[in-house]
């Protein structure tokens, strides 16, 4: 089952956001940990003093390739 199914179109909405929102306020900083609650290693390419066009490009391919793992 792909990270897709399994986190986000077989999941109750109500019950994803409210899991969301829990994590949140818990102090997550990546989408992916905000879904998962798990703590997703953000790729180091990601991290520094790089221009935020230049981080959210290493974050959409991150978010790619995560939706299509397998788990």
């Amino acid at each position: 089952m792909k990270n897709r199914d399994r986190y986000i179109l077989k999941v109750n909405e109500y019950d994803m956001l409210m899991n969301m929102q829990t994590r949140l306020i818990k102090g997550c900083r990546c989408v992916l940990d905000v879904i998962t609650g798990k703590t997703v290693l953000c790729p180091k390419e990601a991290h520094g003093k790089v221009g935020e066009q230049s981080r959210l490009a290493v974050c959409r391919q991150c978010i790619q390739n995560w939706l299509n793992e397998e788990e």
